[in-house]
């Protein structure tokens, strides 16, 4: 007996087609094929039968229907009972989803293999199983399930993987009729939209790729108010150059996931919902497959998420999401950098105290510690660089830089040092005596790719390495007695309060040996809560109060209409959303002693033990369970918690027994995972139907998608019951997530924007007086609070206003540079730098060319940089360079790019936050300037000091030209300068 979904449902018995009755029969048929040999429950198999309220006798009739199933099928598959409701058991060749799912994947790794042909014969084949919609007959019926939309969806990706095989191949002039009717249909479709650009193009008709951009780029900005992504736009650009690689064939194997020929080995990734209505009826591959429903959707587990299409809420794309970065940068880029990083480095000393070794023995011993060394080195997301007998160094900070690198570096050290320690207490490989001692330096480096590939973009080993950190980090742990695990005076900085040592200087910083992670580790100012870093507390609480009484709005009308609600606060680093959040929660929690408000609060750690590790905390901590309880005493506080939601004494037993795997925060997850949350939902929504719930999860950024998932759903799979989940996460969220959260009902996201100038500050100005720095007469009221205060005198108002600058709207970095000044005051005589000097890129005094910037500043920007694509981080630079207000014609005349080009880009880079379109000059190029100067001086530091030179020089000759004006002969002074003093110092 075979299973037809892919089109009508159809049954065939021994060739022949056998009739299923009924329309319930066949929905519930339908629906459990699309759950192959998963228990499906009751209640969720209702949802599916009845779009609104199921009658009376609903349940009633899925067990007829279940019966009736089970005389139609016979033995040609089972239909089982299974709590908590229904199992339909088949072998995966009597299903033609499977088929489907096998042959697309074999497909696309053909495709990335460079096996053209064979991957087009595959895909075709692929193709070839579909004969309509995905159970057509029973959408007619009106049941649009989620899972049928997103097989549509998977159908199409595995069209857009078919048309790329067959551009490379060079069949573009077969190719564009089915193209044609294809974006007819899907004319929002990125991806398809750029197949069939290049598919024109390479057939001689310019004028109409670039008339369908135009008709895509008037839909999208219609139906959807956005333009194109900013690969489309790239290609449109391409198409009007006749940029060579346009028409030339791909001749390597694609590494991507998905296969998108628009350049040479390179590819476009497309893999989201079909954006549009209707049917999709062409010729050739989809003629043979029959006609696309599509009305953009996502798929939601079961065999449709095993086969890679995008989780319910999930990574698939969406109209007008960006997407990776395909296209050649004309530009040469830099393919050297400046970074800060931190090196690792240990030693295994085999056989002290003892003359004699095994060098079997040994050498077991030292496989299994360089194996131990590289899986937490990658776990806290280094690399191993060189592995050499008994001596290795790990580096933290390459390819990409991460604000904590030196705490990683340092946390990897002592995860390894434990690590061996257990493994060779267990060990009888015959070592007698052995010392472990190990190091970590940080500095800057200059680092160049060898490999001029996007593999070795993505990889340390590919990069070379010069500086002296690692000389240092050896000369360090040579010094490390033994067992020690030693860091320099960067790395203590860097990691400042996230560790405690074996001892403390005259100023109360750690020295010797780190022993071990302090509790809670590096907290922000705004992070940390009632616990956290000294004067957290006393930071002004500022222009906040319209986000905070929002949420406090939204709660009560949680309260009041007894439904769920999913809030989303976006959020920079730094930018206020736990201070937000703190205060929110410390009001609610002052008001609920007369409306009983329960909260649950947990956090995305950096350094997760599982993906699910923030429901272990909320979990533990709901049920009062502590690190040193039993597994027995875990579970019978968890089923006494239970309990008191009003659960029976049975309820509350088999409850718990389901949540136990969450009570380890290394769960993977596993076979099991979805039968676990579904419990930890259930008792999520018996916890809120006690009393009004507020949910808070921080840094949602970091999650696994299968926790994403669980969360984003929270609001529709609880019922009525008044729980309010506030999320907070920074906007790299929708870069996986481009429609978190989109469209639902009870769903609020907001985004919170820079402090104003006179609020940074107002914040500055009261910590300098907290900390000692300026009298309190001399701080200035905050603009509408009232209060007294002299004010500065002109000078200080001056300065001020240029420290404002420094940080833009961040308070956090408001606050990290006045602790930096606190730091700088209190360490003047004992040598030690409470800050980072780097290469300023504005104007210069005489004697000097460097800035001070608080570390913990550096790092947050330094790690952002590394998130932008290519282009846009070359023409950042150029910007910085350039000066602090900056248009598209210098840039894109020292970086040799288009001046359209540059200005997608500063457009790109307002949106990411990074500059600030100022107003209208006579000009025709808009002009922008740096939000940060903070962000512009790391920029500006990161380029290499030949390059910078260069730069300069150019930039003062383009000035001095027919460009220049009158008014610039300062900037030109500048340039000048900056190239000379560079030239010199590069020699």
């Amino acid at each position: 007996m075979r299973f037809h979904v892919l089109g009508p449902l159809e049954v065939i018995r021994d060739g022949q087609p056998i009739v299923v009755p009924g329309v319930h029969q066949r929905a519930t048929l339908g629906f459990l094929l699309l759950h192959p040999n998963t228990a499906v429950a009751t209640s969720r198999l209702l949802r599916a039968l009845w779009d609104q309220e199921p009658p009376v006798t609903a349940r009633k009739m899925v067990q007829n229907a279940v019966a009736g199933l089970r005389r139609t099928l016979g033995g040609g598959a089972d239909v089982l009972t299974r709590p908590p409701g229904y199992q339909l058991n088949v072998r995966a060749d009597q299903v033609d989803l499977a088929a489907f799912q096998e042959l697309s994947a074999r497909g696309r790794a053909e495709l990335a293999a460079g096996s053209w042909a064979a991957a087009a014969a595959t895909l075709s084949a692929a193709l070839g199983h579909w004969r309509g919609p995905a159970l057509a007959d029973l959408a007619e019926e009106g049941l649009a399930w989620p899972e049928a939309v997103a097989l549509d969806s998977a159908r199409m990706v595995t069209f857009e993987d078919w048309a790329e095989a067959q551009l490379a191949l060079g069949h573009h002039q077969e190719l564009v009729p089915e193209l044609e009717s294809a974006v007819e249909t899907t004319p929002l479709r990125e991806r398809l939209t750029g197949l069939l650009m290049l598919a024109l193009y390479r057939c001689g008709r310019q004028a109409d790729a670039l008339e369908r951009y135009r008709r895509t780029r008037g839909a999208l900005v219609d139906q959807l108010g956005l333009d194109p992504g900013h690969e489309l736009q790239h290609l449109e650009r391409a198409i009007l150059d006749h940029e060579p690689w346009l028409t030339s064939r791909p001749t390597g194997a694609l590494t991507s996931r998905h296969a998108g020929v628009l350049a040479p080995g390179r590819m476009i990734a497309g893999s989201g919902p079909i954006a549009g209505t209707g049917a999709l009826a062409g010729t050739g591959a989809l003629a043979r497959a029959g006609a696309v429903a599509g009305t953009g959707g996502l798929a939601a587990g079961g065999v449709v998420a095993a086969a890679g299409v995008a989780g319910m809420g999930g990574d698939g794309g969406a109209a007008g999401a960006r997407l990776p970065e395909v296209l050649p940068a004309r530009a040469p880029g830099v393919h050297a950098a400046r970074k800060w990083v931190s090196v690792l480095a240990g030693r295994l000393d085999i056989g002290s105290g003892a003359e004699l070794s095994d060098p079997e023995d040994a050498d077991r011993l030292l496989r299994a510690v360089t194996a131990t060394v590289r899986a937490e080195t990658a776990r806290f997301g280094g690399e191993v660089h060189t592995a050499l007998g008994s001596v290795w160094i790990a580096v933290f900070g390459l390819p990409r830089t991460r604000e904590d690198d030196a705490e990683r570096a340092v946390r990897a050290g002592l995860a390894i040092r434990r690590a061996v320690a257990t493994s060779a207490k267990a060990s009888s490989c015959g070592v007698g005596q052995y010392d472990l001692r190990m190091a970590v330096t940080t500095g800057e480096v200059l680092t160049t790719l060898t490999q001029a590939t996007p593999a070795a973009a993505a990889s340390a080993a590919a990069t070379a390495m010069s500086g002296d950190v690692t000389g240092r980090c050896m000369r360090l742990l040579a010094s490390a007695p033994r067992g020690e695990l030693r860091v320099c005076e960067a790395t203590r900085a860097a990691s400042d309060g996230a560790f405690t040592h074996a001892s403390t200087d005259g100023h109360g910083r750690g020295v010797g040996g780190v022993v071990a992670v302090r509790s809670g580790g590096l907290a922000s100012a705004f992070g940390a809560g009632p616990a956290g870093r000294e004067g957290a507390l006393h930071v002004p609480f500022l222009e906040r109060e319209h986000e905070k009484d929002l949420m406090h709005r939204l709660l009560a009308e949680t309260t009041r209409r007894r439904r769920p609600r999913l809030v989303t606060i976006f959020g920079e680093p730094g930018i206020g959303k736990s201070r937000l959040l703190w205060e929110f929660c410390r009001e609610a929690g002052d008001a609920a002693v007369s409306r009983d408000v329960q909260f649950l609060h947990g956090r995305i750690g950096r350094f997760q033990s599982g993906p699910f590790e923030v429901l272990t905390d909320i979990t533990r901590t709901w049920a009062g369970i502590t690190e040193d309880d039993s597994r027995e005493l875990a579970v019978t506080k968890l089923a006494a918690a239970v309990g008191m939601t009003g659960a029976t004494f049975e309820v509350s037993r088999r409850l718990a027994a389901e949540l136990v795997p969450l009570l380890d925060p290394a769960w993977p997850g596993g076979e099991d995972g979805a039968r676990v949350l579904a419990a930890w939902r259930r008792a999520l929504g018996r916890i809120a139907a006690v009393a009004p719930t507020v949910l808070v999860v921080e840094d949602l950024h970091r999650g696994d998608d299968r926790l994403l998932d669980c969360l984003e759903v929270l609001d529709e799979q609880l019922g009525r019951v008044p729980l309010l989940v506030v999320a907070s996460t920074r906007p790299d969220l929708l870069e996986r997530r481009p429609c978190w959260a989109g469209g639902k009902r009870d769903a609020t996201t907001m985004s919170l924007d820079q402090l104003s100038a006179a609020a940074i500050q107002h914040l500055m100005v009261d910590l300098a007086v907290l900390y000692g720095l300026r009298p309190a007469s001399s701080a200035p009221p905050l603009a509408g609070a009232g209060g007294g205060g002299r004010g500065p005198a002109p000078e200080t108002a001056a300065h001020e206003c240029g420290t404002v600058a420094k940080v833009g709207g961040n308070p956090l970095f408001a606050v990290a540079l006045v602790e930096m000044l606190r730091a700088a005051r209190a360490a003047e005589g004992d040598g030690v730098s409470p800050a980072l000097l780097i290469d300023s890129a504005g104007p210069i005094g005489p004697g000097s060319a460097m800035v001070s910037i608080p570390r913990t500043v550096h790092g947050v920007i330094a790690a952002w940089l590394d998130t932008l694509p290519s282009r846009s981080r070359l023409v950042l630079q150029g910007a910085a360079v350039f000066g602090a207000t900056v248009w598209a014609a210098p840039v894109a005349a020292e970086c040799e790019l288009t001046r359209e080009d540059v200005l997608r880009e500063l457009e790109y880079l307002e949106r990411r936050g990074v500059l600030r379109q100022m107003p209208a000059v006579a000009d025709p190029d808009p002009h922008y300037e740096f939000r940060h100067a903070f962000v512009r001086d790391v920029a500006y530091s990161q380029i290499p000091r030949a390059v910078r030179g260069g730069w300069h020089l150019c930039f003062a000759r383009w000035l001095g030209d027919e460009h220049g004006r009158v008014t610039q002969d300062d900037l030109r002074r500048h340039h000048h300068r900056r190239a000379d003093s560079l030239t010199a110092a590069a020699g």
